[in-house]
């Protein structure tokens, strides 16, 4: 039997297919209310402030990420060094089936630091002037399995100063790249190594004054000593213009476990993969996405350029860009099909980007770019060229790590810059902002706070930086920037807008520094109200501090001010009313100051009120009810 298929028929198979498929293939990656709200901000801020903003993995109540929360059996969790990280990607890239396992199985760290460790007992920090390389990763995991300090020196940067600076007792650099005259003048030094892969028959070993020439194949021998149980708390020390900085293990732990949960919505990046960085690993940000790639159970790719990597044919799928972007990857603007997808939330799919081999490896598929003055509409260009998903990242000295960064997913179209927001172990506000009609349109500049945040901190661990910017509702509020390093041109990380001022905190008196206590009343029945001790509250109580308030006041207050949007009948007096904050009753005489009451968030005390048809008992002076009353019941049960 002859099927005849007309045009009629092809019709209604095509539309029965785009039925079944098209919403599938148009579905959004990522929900778009997650997308809109990506931080969360306090419910209070103080004059010439914003509000805290914390990334959605730890909301403000919630402790920040501190580490990677190990724990065997029923074992206390613990945040863990990098100790931990090379063990847990060790144990990643057994099952991924990375180059990394075999690395760890030859225990070449463990055969560096044992034999360094040996020679040096007493030195405490190592210098390394290495590119990206083999030797450089090696000698940084065997400072950390072996107590030294991890002394970065960028090899493109002026050499003779930073060791100067840094104190070091040992270098390590590579051969043909240093002089004598770069570390001559450096008093601390004690031994130079020079890496080079024939340096076992080279002249090198010696001595020049009292600092001892060594090559690196010396310390490749038998181990002599087992792995130090305990040692020093500070994992690395980074160097720059304004000074040094010391990063302690676990900053280390909690910058990489950050990472890790923003990469945790997607299973794609967990798998085996090639990871690149851009760079000789001389900053904290490059040496923390260099764990990160271990912690993941990634093939790192140490090369010394990316020239290396396209003259081999290697093509990775991670990609770290620290340097300037190429003008050829914003050049293109997406084509409309690619358009069509990114409007809908949707990665356009690989055959529709166009490569480029000679800039990027064409099997790349996350970008990392950091601290680049990049709007979200060139970044969509990037994505348009390359078929990844781009991270842009923002990251300063002080801080160990990126202290925001955009997601993956987010493929929001705006011509403004914006670097997301906050990750996951640092919390972020503005100080210094001048108050104006939009509030949208305050700048201020940025602090930090967290385990990640070092330097010289405000005594409430505050960490001010050298950066200013300005919190945003959604990408199409803010206004463009310039063209000025990022380091010290306005930035932009994406957060709701911000709340109202209370009216209380307007006012210019002396106490206007004095930040404002929100209490929120919980009754049983389930009703709510919020009351502010602001300087209202201390004017007419003839306080200086809310702190030196008593329980007692705070409910005369709350009964003078009785909310009139709750239906239980305000009692005859305060004296019905009972306080309970953290199911203890707080008694009158006791002041705000001994009870555990934050700023930084809404106080939420339960409100009980007794029967009114039993009031308080009113004693004599000798304890007993007085003649001619009725004696009131001395049992009454409330349920909350």
């Amino acid at each position: 039997m002859d099927i005849t298929i007309d045009i009629l028929t092809i019709t209604v198979l095509l539309l029965i297919i785009g039925v079944l498929f098209l919403p599938t293939l148009l579905e959004q990656e990522y929900h778009p209310l997650l997308l809109a709200q990506q931080s969360y901000s306090s419910s209070v801020r103080l004059p010439t402030e914003s509000a805290l903003y914390r990334n959605r993995q730890s909301p403000p109540g919630q402790p920040l990420v501190t580490g990677l929360r190990l724990q065997k059996a029923y074992e206390t969790p613990r945040d863990g060094d990098i100790r931990d990280i090379w063990e847990l990607g060790r144990q990643k890239a057994i099952s991924n089936g990375s180059h990394v396992v075999s690395l760890r199985q030859g225990k070449i760290e463990h055969i560096f630091g044992s034999n360094l460790r040996n020679a040096r007992p007493h030195a405490v920090r190592i210098g390394i002037c290495l590119p990206n390389n083999l030797e450089n990763f090696i000698a940084s995991m065997a400072c950390a399995q072996y107590g030294f300090i991890c002394v970065p020196i960028s090899i493109n940067g002026n050499v003779s100063s930073l060791i100067e600076k840094s104190r070091i007792e040992i270098l390590i650099i590579a051969a043909g790249v240093l002089s004598s005259e770069n570390f001559a003048g450096a008093e601390s030094i004690q031994e130079v190594i020079q890496v080079d892969t024939g340096s076992a028959h080279m002249d090198w070993t010696g001595k020049m004054g009292s600092i001892v020439l060594s090559a690196w194949s010396e310390y490749l021998g038998s181990p002599e000593m087992e792995c130090p149980e305990s040692f020093s708390d500070i994992a690395m020390e980074t160097i720059d213009a304004q000074g040094v900085y010391s990063f302690a293990h676990q900053s280390f732990a909690a910058a990489v476990s950050a990472q890790l949960i923003a990469l945790r919505s997607s299973k794609e990046y967990e798998k085996s993969g090639l990871m690149y960085i851009e760079g000789d690993l001389s900053s904290s940000y490059e040496r923390v996405m260099n764990l990160t790639g271990v912690a993941l159970g990634a093939t790192l790719c140490l090369f010394s350029s990316k020239e290396v990597l396209m003259n081999f044919n290697i093509s990775p799928s991670i990609w770290v860009i620290s340097s300037s972007l190429n003008n050829s990857l914003l050049g293109q603007k997406p084509s409309a099909l690619q358009n069509f997808f990114l409007s809908r939330g949707r990665m356009p799919p690989k055959y529709l980007c166009r490569s480029s081999p000679r800039i990027l490896s064409s099997s790349v598929r996350l970008l990392y770019i950091v601290n680049q003055i990049v709007s979200p509409d060139q970044l969509n260009c990037i994505r348009a060229n390359t078929g990844a998903r781009i991270i842009s990242c923002l990251s300063v000295p002080p801080m160990l790590g990126p202290l925001a960064q955009t997601m993956m997913y987010d493929y929001r179209s705006c011509s403004d810059v914006s670097y997301g927001p906050p990750t996951a172990c640092v919390e972020l506000k503005l100080f210094d902002m001048k108050e104006t009609d939009n509030s949208m349109n305050c700048w201020g500049r940025l602090a930090a706070k967290g385990p990640v945040a070092l330097g010289a901190p405000t005594p409430d661990g505050w960490l001010k930086l050298d950066i200013h910017g300005k919190p945003g509702k959604s990408m199409a509020s803010c206004d463009a920037l310039g063209s000025a390093q990022v380091t010290h041109s306005p930035a932009r990380f994406t957060s709701p807008p911000f709340d109202p001022i209370p009216t209380e905190m307007t006012g210019s008196t002396e106490n206007d520094n004095i930040p404002p206590l929100i209490i929120r009343f919980l009754l049983v029945q389930g009703s709510s109200h919020n009351m502010t001790l602001g300087m209202d509250f201390l004017e007419k109580e003839k306080l200086s501090d809310w702190k030196d308030a008593s329980v007692s006041q705070i409910k005369d207050a709350l009964w003078a001010d009785w909310p009139g949007t709750w239906t239980t009948q305000r009692p005859p007096n305060s004296s019905y009313m009972r306080l309970i904050f953290f199911g203890s009753v707080l008694e009158d005489k006791v002041q705000l100051r001994d009870v555990k009451l934050q700023t930084e968030r809404e106080n939420t005390i339960h409100l009980s009120i007794k029967p009114i048809d039993s009031p308080k008992e009113e004693h004599s002076s000798k304890g007993q009810p007085r003649t001619g009353e009725a004696t009131p019941s001395r049992c009454h049960c409330i349920l909350l």
